[in-house]
Parts: structure tokens; C-alpha cells; sequence
């Protein structure tokens, strides 16, 4: 009788237990997250932005990740992690009984011992936790990752479940994947790492600071040895190859850098752009190769002309002494300067100013360097002087140790491939560390003379020919109600007379400009540089004519590259292409449209092309007698235009060769005057020469501007636009079929307000 009535207690009791378990499984489990929506695992990885030879510049993301397929990750690498998180990741069912009760067995003994105590996670337990799950201590929570281990062990193949777990977890210095720790750690793809790189990798899943390489080496090592140890154990490794690893160093970099994010001008430009483009969630996270147009040897060229144009002007004003002084060099090395340097430049400790020379104490190298005095000279015959103790900045190139000073002046340099408008370099400023400020995209400044092409194309189109005679004389331009008259001069406050137009390219002659401007007409002026894009609305005052507008560098550049493709519209642009991860194209370059880049897609027409031309024949007369004469030396041919803006605050120098469009600007972030009688010619073209010259010093120089149809030549003289034979001085003129010399064409002298469609002027006009 007590014998039935306690069988049926305890049926009762493990009924009751089966229904209250039952119930809180049916509790816990019900809302359990969907597990099948790995199969369609897109993981974060990093926007790629690459060169134009395909290098990377830069990687934009939130989580630095490289992905690799399962089929790319060798056996050593699995090996390593299954030996170090999962011995029999390849036989149980999702949950491994002999690991918890290896775990259980362990931790009972740990609990008297005070060691460490030991999981018995699996990697399919963790996948379950780090993709769907939080890490949460719970009982709910453990249950849910039990219960979704053994399903997904149904519906996923173990290739699957490793290929999710190496690609997800974390291993420290900001890697996730075994992909980017890879080269992160050892600078090498999967495929390179030897087994002790691999063990290393594995040792750091559970707690990446623990094992740090750089902090904590021994425990690193350590670690990493335990894992190879259990690689021997599982029979990946023979003892050999065992003994080898153990005893290889960690040899791990010492920056543990992952790859730049925009950090330049150029990529945070691009950065942007994309923004734009893909949408903020879009950039960083979803694995985007970007193909954009820099060719890093054009860049390199640029940053370092412009920064030797910037210092070169800066030296000319005089030494501006030491950044501070310091007794010790410790003390030195402490200090804070809040400038970071280009790289080759670097802060120097005087330690002793001697009759030969100085020593030097580098602040970041901790070495000492003699320097002769000539690398001092020209602070010295400004009134500079150097005691112990002095901080100082200084370089290091091909050309030895230079005594720098940051300057106060800033630029911009773009390079722009003259057929295609592509940007094959830029240059924001002095340096992206100190003002990330882009002056070749967001500085909005007045370019003065160097819209003067386009006030002359407009001529040309409009009936004056390269000859036509203008009177280089007083003006006054009635500027409506209640104004004063307008009465501009040239720069040198003197009048040249009757002239023929492309002197006033050539020597920039601002009142030869306005009457130009006033027979074209003004609207016609304004509406053609709207046109070019320089900005987006242009009032129709003359002294627009004389750029006194305020336009980007970028868009000057997109301009002159218009006028190089004959006036087809020109799009500066930083992207050629843009390809998602599986290689679909989201973006292509809308200019270039064939496959082997000969034949060529422009863009809108809005400028005429033989008008074009003519503009950049003209200004090739600026570089072989004009205010650009110091190009001649370069030897090959370049037209370019000079320009410098009112109390010269804005400074400029346009190239067009028949490869090359470049851009320079100079000046002050808050507009000031540059400086006494400074000039675009003397402070920005110096720049562009320099460019120009190591553009081209080990490549194929630019040929001869190429007439289009319905262009011919004659000689005539460059001070009368009469025929000239080349033997008297004569120059090589381009004329529109049915023009020629002052001597030809009767109607040679501008004067009247032409109408729309004219051809040419009729009747002499005036002389004003």
C-alpha cells in the first residue's frame, strides 16, 4: 500500500516536473529568433577606395573585416581554431556532452584551486550567440542557444557554421575575421600564415587584451603555444612542426595599423562624394569597391611641389624662430605642439650650436644628426638665430636635411587629365593632419585674370578674331542709378593703345578685358561662364569680367578643362567606378563609356570648338612672351594663364598641355593681400612648373595643340596683327576659315556690338 502510494508521488512528481518544464520551454522558446536568415550572411566589410592601378588609398568602415569564402581559408587556420574552441566541432550535433562534462569535471576542481574556470561553448553555440542572441548569463539564455545550436546543426552544413564564425568573431586591434586579423597582426593574406601565425590568431578569441602581442608577449606566447599544443594533440601538426612553431617568435607588427580610413584630401573628397551617391549607411558596411582616378605618382609630385611653392614664399619672409625651447631634451619631448607633419618631416632638439654646424636630437627617433650650417643659411641671413635648446622643424629628402617652418599661407593643386576631365591628383592644403579644410573643393575665392580666356572665347565667338585691334585705354562703365562710374585699370597703371586682342591674354591687360566684355556684351559673358559651372548664378557686372566672382579651384580646373576638350562639358571627377562585393557595377564613368578607351563619349557642347582653340593658342603666347614666359623652359608646349585678384588676395596659375590640365592656388585662409606686388605669375605658376616638369621628366612629353577643322595658320606680328613673315619676328596665328592678318581682313578693328549669330564686326567702330 505505501509502496503504490509513493510510485504514484513520484509519477505525479516527475509529471508536474515534465509539465512545469514543458511549460517554461514553451515560455523561453517562443519567441526565438530566425535562425534561417544566415543563410543569406552579407557581413560588414570595408568600403575599398583604390587608385587607378587598383592599390588602396583607403578602407571605409565601422567593423574592419576581409571575408573569405570557407574554400579560401586553408586547413591550418581551421585546424587551429577547432583545436583551441572545438575539438569535436566535426562529430557533435551542435552541443558537445563529453566537452560540458570535461568542463564540469574541471571547474569542480578549479573551484578549490583558484584556477581559471573552463567553458564548454561550441562554435556552434557561439555563432548562435554572437549572430542572434546577447551574452547575457541567463538560463533563458542559454537554453535559446542550446535549442538554436542543435536546429541550425540540422539546416547548415559545418563548412557553413566555421565560414560564419571565422568571419565574425573579433580577435583584437579592431579586426574582425580572421581575414583582416590576418593582416593586421602579420601584414599577410590567409594563405601565407605558417602555423604558429595560425595558433597565435586562435588564441585570441576569448579574450584579445589578455593575449596582446605588444603589451603582453609572454602571455601571447604562452597562449599561442597551448594552442599549437593541442594541434599536436588532435593530430594536426607532427612533433616537428610542433617544436618549429613553438619556438618561432610572435613576429607580429609593431603598429598593429588597420588600413587607412579617408585621411587625405583626395579620399575624404571621395568619402563624401559617396555619401552622396550610396547614403550614409550605405558606405561603410557593405563592401563597395570604389575605382577612382588618383595616379599616386601625380600626387606624390603635387603634395610635394605645392608644399616646396608654400614654404618658398614662407622663406622669403624670414626666419620665424624656434616653436619653443626646452633646457632638457626629455622636457622637449613631452611638449604638445598640436601640428602633425607631412611625412619626411620631423622636430628637432638643439643640443649644441658649434662653429662647423648644429646637433640635432630628433623628437620622435631619439637619434642625433650634425647638420652643416649651409642647412641654416637662409634663416641666418634673415635675422635668425639658434641656441640650445631650440625646438625646430626640419626635413628629410633626396636633397638632404632642410630647415622648414609651417607657413601661414595656404593652397590647392589639382591635376586634371585634359581629355577626360579625371582627377588624377589633388592637394588641399598644406596638410590634411592640421586642417582637413579642402581649399581645391570648398575654398570660395575670386580668381581675377584667370577667367579672362572665357571672356575671350566669348569674343571669338562673337566676331573677333586672335588680331582684332582693342584699344588698351581709359573706361568709365556707368554701373546704373545711384553708382559711381566704374573705372578700372591695368595693373600697371599705364595704357598700351590700340592693340591686337591676344595681347590681352598674354600680358593680361584689364581694360582691354572690359571694352571686350562691354562690345560682346556683358549678359552674353556672364551666361558663358555660368555655363563653365564657376557658380551657380552670375550677375551681370563687368567685373565679372575681371573675376570678381568667387568660384572653387575645382570648378576653375573643370572650366580649363572644357576649353582643352574643345568646350565639351567637363566633369572633374574623383570616381570612375563603383562595383558592389559580387562585382555588379552601381556606378560607371559617364564619359567614358567604350571598353578599350578610344573612343571617346563628351559631353554637352557649350562652347564652340574652334573658338576653343583659338583661346588656348592665345594663351599658349602667355608662356612664349606673356606673364607666364618662365614656362618656356620646360620644352614642350603649354598654355597657361596667370591670375591674381583684387589687393592680390587670391593667387593662380592654369596650365593646358595636351595631356594635363593644372590648377594652383595660393592664399590666406582669411583673405588678406598675399603680399606686396605678389602675383599669381611669381607665386603660383612657380608651382605648376614644378609639377609640370616632374610630370613629364621620365615620360613621354606633351605634343603640339591640335588644330580641329576649319583652323588655319598665318604669321603675323604680334604688336600690329599684320602679316609677318617668321624671319622679321612674325608669330603662328589661328584664324577661323574666311579671317586672317589686320591686312587681310579689312574689318580688323572691334567696335561695334555684334548680334546674335554674327560671324564678324561690321564697320570700324570706334577707338575708346
Amino acid at each position: 500500500m505505501l509502496l503504490g502510494f509513493l510510485i504514484d508521488v513520484i509519477f505525479v512528481s516527475i509529471l508536474a516536473c515534465g509539465i512545469g518544464m514543458a511549460v517554461m520551454l514553451d515560455h523561453y522558446l517562443a519567441d526565438l529568433p530566425d535562425y534561417q536568415k544566415l543563410s543569406e550572411y552579407r557581413p560588414k566589410t570595408p568600403t575599398e577606395i583604390v587608385d587607378v592601378h587598383g592599390e588602396t588609398l583607403a578602407s571605409l568602415y565601422t567593423e574592419y573585416r576581409v571575408f573569405a569564402p570557407i574554400e579560401n581559408i586553408p586547413d591550418v587556420v581551421k585546424n587551429a581554431f577547432i583545436s583551441a574552441e572545438d575539438k569535436n566541432f566535426f562529430t557533435h550535433p551542435g552541443l558537445d556532452p563529453f566537452g560540458i562534462a570535461r568542463a564540469m569535471f574541471f571547474n569542480v576542481k578549479a573551484l578549490s584551486s583558484g584556477a581559471r574556470m573552463q567553458g564548454a561553448s561550441t562554435i556552434t553555440q557561439q555563432v548562435m550567440k554572437n549572430f542572434l542572441l546577447d551574452s547575457d548569463r541567463t538560463l533563458e539564455r542559454k537554453l535559446k542557444e542550446a535549442v538554436l545550436s542543435l536546429r541550425f546543426e540540422q539546416q547548415f552544413t559545418k563548412e557553413k557554421i566555421l565560414e560564419l564564425y571565422l568571419n565574425q568573431i573579433y580577435l583584437g586591434a579592431g579586426s574582425y575575421g580572421v581575414g583582416a586579423a590576418a593582416r593586421v597582426y602579420f601584414g599577410k593574406s590567409l594563405s601565407q600564415l605558417a602555423p604558429h601565425e595560425a595558433a597565435f590568431l586562435a588564441a585570441l578569441p576569448k579574450a584579445p587584451n589578455d593575449y596582446h602581442p605588444i603589451r603582453r608577449p609572454d602571455r601571447a606566447i604562452a597562449r599561442r603555444n597551448w594552442v599549437l599544443s593541442q594541434m599536436l594533440e588532435n593530430g594536426f601538426l607532427d612533433q616537428i612542426a610542433f617544436e618549429i612553431s613553438r619556438d618561432a617568435p610572435l613576429s607580429v607588427r609593431q603598429t598593429l595599423d588597420r588600413p587607412p580610413q579617408a585621411r587625405t584630401y583626395f579620399t575624404e573628397a571621395v568619402r563624401r562624394q559617396l555619401n552622396e551617391i550610396l547614403g550614409p549607411d550605405g558606405v561603410y558596411d557593405r563592401g563597395y569597391k570604389v575605382q577612382t582616378s588618383l595616379d599616386p605618382r601625380v600626387q606624390n609630385i603635387v603634395e610635394k611641389s605645392m608644399l616646396e611653392g608654400l614654404f618658398r614664399f614662407d622663406r622669403a619672409g624670414g626666419y620665424k624662430g624656434a616653436l619653443a625651447n626646452f633646457s632638457s631634451y626629455e622636457d622637449a619631448r613631452s611638449y604638445d605642439l598640436d601640428i602633425t607633419l607631412p611625412e619626411g618631416f620631423f622636430y628637432g632638439w638643439v643640443r649644441t650650436v658649434g662653429q662647423e654646424g648644429v646637433v640635432i636630437k630628433a623628437l620622435e627617433q631619439d637619434k642625433e644628426i650634425f647638420l652643416e650650417n649651409d642647412v641654416f643659411q637662409w634663416a641666418r641671413d634673415t635675422g635668425g638665430r639658434f641656441v640650445s635648446g631650440d625646438v625646430i622643424l626640419l626635413s628629410q629628402g633626396t636633397e638632404g636635411f632642410r630647415l622648414r617652418q609651417v607657413p601661414n599661407l595656404q593652397g590647392a593643386v589639382i591635376v586634371l587629365n585634359a581629355t577626360t576631365g579625371a582627377v588624377e591628383a589633388m592637394q588641399g592644403g598644406f596638410s590634411f593632419a592640421t586642417s582637413e579644410f579642402n581649399r581645391a573643393i570648398q575654398a570660395q575665392r575670386q580668381p581675377g585674370s584667370l577667367v579672362k580666356p572665357f571672356v575671350y572665347e566669348r569674343a571669338l565667338h562673337f566676331g573677333f578674331t586672335p588680331v582684332s585691334i582693342v584699344v588698351d585705354g581709359p573706361i568709365a562703365i556707368d554701373q546704373g542709378p545711384g553708382l559711381d562710374m566704374w573705372k578700372p585699370s591695368n595693373y600697371s597703371d599705364k595704357f598700351y593703345g590700340p592693340t591686337p586682342l591676344r595681347r590681352g591674354i598674354e600680358l593680361s591687360r584689364n581694360l582691354m578685358t572690359v571694352r571686350v566684355a562691354r562690345d560682346v556684351g556683358i549678359d552674353r559673358i556672364a551666361e558663358g561662364l555660368r555655363k563653365l559651372g564657376l557658380a551657380e548664378t552670375i550677375p551681370p557686372y563687368y567685373s565679372a569680367a575681371l573675376g570678381a566672382i568667387e568660384t572653387t579651384p575645382m570648378r576653375l580646373a573643370a572650366a580649363f578643362s572644357t576649353l582643352a576638350r574643345r568646350g565639351s562639358v567637363a566633369t572633374a571627377r574623383l570616381i570612375e567606378a563603383i562595383t558592389e562585393r559580387d562585382g555588379k557595377v552601381v556606378l560607371n564613368n559617364p564619359d567614358l563609356l567604350c571598353v578599350d578607351c578610344q573612343n571617346l563619349v563628351f559631353g554637352e557642347q557649350i562652347l564652340d570648338p574652334l573658338s576653343s582653340f583659338q583661346v588656348i593658342w592665345m594663351m599658349r603666347g602667355t608662356v612664349e612672351r606673356g606673364t607666364a614666359k618662365r614656362m618656356n623652359r620646360l620644352g614642350f608646349p603649354v598654355a597657361g594663364k596667370t591670375g591674381t585678384s583684387n589687393e592680390a588676395r587670391d593667387l593662380w596659375f592654369a596650365a593646358i598641355t595636351s595631356k594635363h590640365v593644372v590648377i594652383a592656388y595660393v592664399g590666406y585662409d582669411t583673405p588678406v593681400p598675399v603680399g606686396e606686388r605678389a602675383t599669381g605669375g611669381g607665386v603660383a605658376a612657380p608651382i605648376v612648373e614644378d609639377v609640370l616638369s616632374q610630370l613629364y621628366a621620365d615620360r613621354e612629353k606633351p605634343e603640339e595643340f591640335v588644330a580641329p577643322d576649319g583652323i588655319h595658320f598665318d604669321y603675323v606680328s604680334s604688336q600690329t596683327g599684320m602679316s609677318l613673315s617668321p624671319e622679321q619676328g612674325g608669330i603662328y596665328e589661328s584664324f577661323k576659315y574666311g579671317e586672317g592678318p589686320n591686312n587681310f581682313v579689312p574689318n580688323a578693328v572691334a567696335g561695334e556690338r555684334v548680334e546674335d549669330g554674327a560671324k564678324r564686326f561690321s564697320g570700324v567702330g570706334g577707338l575708346y
